[in-house]
């Protein structure tokens, strides 16, 4: 038996969901939301029912994502796509099913919104609405008795008869199980009335309200590759529309709903596979853009705030020097953002076409390198020594659609590569800079005694954003706590519903760290648990990719192993990038083992060891060369090759060492000698 709370296993089409979740990181407006929301059945109910389950009375999506806010929108949008991405795939029949569901929901939407428009009805939107989603009930059957119902489905010839059928085979059928559901979003509405009598004979419903005879003849538009007799006789006995004008409009329709499947990747179950798979890209670049954004949302000065954009930029590229532009709009021209670490690279270029890569770059607002260009002017040369590169690369910082500066770094042809690989990252990256730049006024940054009290600004800011960004957080904490519950006590699922909630807990520390004011510049002072952290990465690592591809991983640990200073989410860092790499390099069956020593004597200090070992085919000889250089992967298409020059640095950060041991015969380990001793 379908129940209302199956709607929370529903897919969304990929490609909406993935341009929601892009208009959202790209600060697009409720408009621009609304209207990417409207073309997904499942998502424009979930936010409804989301929105009016704290007692709002939300009639229409824009309503809902107001009452929603951005904060809780993008957990709820992030949460569903992870859901979807991790679902078992549905068999290609099934798959075949869901797409015509989705086309069919598209097709009796837009044709409700022309009869209510062409017939006066007070809400247009009201009836898109209902025809989005008369065939909810159909979606929800579909995932619940998967092939039985797509053989249910193509062996009946309309809605009517699909309906008598669900009821004979199935105890239910789908107009009462979408018209249940939809109730309980709109109280007040007749659309739980026009999903519910969407099929029945067009003598019982002559005298029911507008938007029920609307979506009576609105789903009869979506059988047949010609304009159905059914649509021509409801249309006139209905509307009074001749037949002529309802097959043009019918006709139209088609013609619209084609190309908006196209758009969609709905043409075939292959584009539709591949689509989910780019969602799945795009949901893992948000989470890394969400991580690598901690260093920019923590800064309270002008010198943090550039130490935060050069660590997102280390661990994105491993780029080291970069510069920062703002643009002066009354003086039309760029001028670097002087901290204490760039103080030397003072430099003001006019905004002309052709003086520098960077006024070109903020003229033409998108991204420029020097790859092509044998004739820099001598200010791009300089900016390419200053930041030790070979190729000159600029992108443009705009916040709400107005130009802020313009960011300036060095690559190699691998970092390039790899940077236009991975552009829609950099570009929500460098949203966030923008966004945060914004805070400043750069000519005031310039000097000294304004600093302060732009600090205070900005550390209100930082204020009002902790507190939104915990509603979310505690939302996502009640989910967990309301799933572990149904789960009960002894579920085995709960285990992985703890690590998920310290995780989060964590993210929660983090942000109420940034109430104060942060030190900068200071050696870290932490103490580092390393046995439990090494336990803990190693648990998800292993519950998560070595489950995937069959894959033992054993811990071998000193129990003696002591604490250290450190930073632990460098360590943590270190210990995934190391296992992921070891996982990607084995075949099914392959081994990892991670040990420990506490007592490692080197050069006359003491050092406490960490060994990840695999039983693999070693590292390439060209690899080896340049082990932690930024070179082309050797693992294909999706990897960077700049994984292990990241993990050097944040080894040489901790004061460690790392050594790597590397052949075809016994795999590859890599050691990581961190100082033992805790100063008194």
């Amino acid at each position: 038996m379908v129940t209302t709370k199956a709607i929370e296993q529903l897919s969304s089409i990929p490609t909406v969901l993935a341009g929601i979740l892009d208009a959202l990181y790209s600060g697009a407006g409720t408009a621009d939301v609304t209207a990417i929301v409207h073309r997904d059945a499942v998502l424009s109910g979930k936010l409804l029912a989301t929105a009016n389950a704290s007692n709002n009375r939300c009639q229409t999506v824009p309503q809902a994502i107001e009452s929603l806010g951005e904060n809780q929108l993008r957990t709820l949008l992030v949460t569903h796509g992870l859901r979807q991405f991790f679902k078992a795939p549905a068999p290609d029949g099934n798959l075949e099913s869901q797409i015509q569901l989705w086309r069919n929901g598209l097709l009796c939407a837009h044709f409700s919104r022309i009869l209510a428009t062409l017939t006066s009805y007070h809400c247009p939107e009201e009836a898109y609405l209902s025809g989005l989603w008369a065939n909810l009930g159909q979606l929800m059957l579909l995932e619940e008795y998967g092939e039985a119902y797509s053989l249910v489905l193509q062996g009946s010839a309309d809605n009517s008869q699909l309906s008598v059928n669900e009821q004979q085979q199935f105890s239910q059928n789908h107009a009462d199980i979408g018209a249940g559901l939809v109730a309980n979003w709109q109280p007040s509405s007749f659309i739980a009335d026009a999903i519910r009598y969407q099929n029945e004979a067009i003598e019982q419903i002559q005298d029911a309200h507008h938007l029920v005879k609307i979506i009576h003849c609105a789903n009869k538009a979506i059988n047949g590759p010609a304009c159905p007799q059914g649509l021509l006789d409801a249309a006139e006995q209905l509307f009074g529309l001749n037949a002529a004008l309802t097959r043009e409009l019918y006709s139209r329709n088609v013609e619209d709903i084609d190309k908006l499947s196209t758009e969609l990747a709905l043409s075939s179950p292959s584009a539709c596979q591949t689509s989910s798979a780019q969602l799945g890209i795009r949901l893992g670049e948000l989470s890394e853009v969400a991580q690598l954004n901690t260093g920019i949302l923590q800064a309270s000065s002008l010198e943090s705030l550039a130490a935060g954009i050069q660590q997102s930029l280390l661990l994105s590229l491993g780029i080291n020097h970069s510069v920062l532009f703002s643009y002066d709009e009354q003086q039309n021209l760029l001028s670097t953002y002087l901290t204490q670490a760039t103080e030397s690279a003072d430099f003001k270029l006019a905004l002309e076409p052709g003086r520098s890569l960077a006024s070109d770059c903020l003229l033409s607002r998108d991204t420029l390198d020097s790859s092509d260009n044998n004739s820099l002017s001598v200010i791009d040369r300089q900016l390419l020594h200053y930041c030790q590169g070979d190729i000159l690369a600029c992108w443009p910082l705009s916040h709400n659609g107005k130009a802020v500066g313009v960011l300036a770094f060095a690559v190699d042809q691998p970092q390039l590569d790899e940077m236009k690989r991975r552009h829609e990252l950099l570009h929500s990256l460098c949203q966030h800079i923008a966004k945060a730049l914004s805070t400043y006024q750069p000519q005031t940054q310039l000097f000294g005694d304004s600093r302060q009290s732009t600090a205070s600004l900005y550390q209100q800011k930082i204020h009002e954003a902790v507190h939104e960004a915990s509603n979310p957080l505690s939302i996502i904490r009640n989910y967990l706590e309301m799933l572990r519950l149904k789960l009960g006590d002894e579920h085995e699922a709960n285990e992985n519903l703890e690590l998920i909630k310290e995780e989060i807990e964590h993210v929660g520390i983090i942000l109420s760290t940034l109430k104060e004011e942060p030190t900068i510049f200071e050696p870290d002072t932490q103490t580092l648990d390393v046995k439990q952290l090494i336990e803990d990465t190693a648990q998800i690592i292993k519950e998560s990719i070595c489950v995937a591809k069959s894959l033992t991983l054993q811990l071998q640990l000193d129990e003696q192993l002591t604490e250290t200073q450190g930073n632990p989410h460098h360590l943590k860092q270190v210990l995934t990038n190391l296992l992921k790499n070891a996982a990607e390099a084995l075949e099914p069956g392959g081994k990892i083992t991670i040990s420990s020593d506490n007592a490692i004597s080197f050069g006359g200090q003491n050092y406490l060891a960490i060994s990840i070992a695999d039983n693999g085919p070693g590292i390439p000889a060209a690899i080896k060369n340049k082990l932690f250089s930024p070179v082309t992967s050797s693992k294909g298409k999706g990897h960077s090759g700049l994984g292990l020059s990241i993990v050097k640095k944040l080894i040489d950060e901790m004061g460690g060492l790392i050594v790597c041991r590397s052949n075809e015969k016994s795999g590859t380990e890599f050691q990581i000698l961190l100082p033992r001793d805790i100063p008194a």
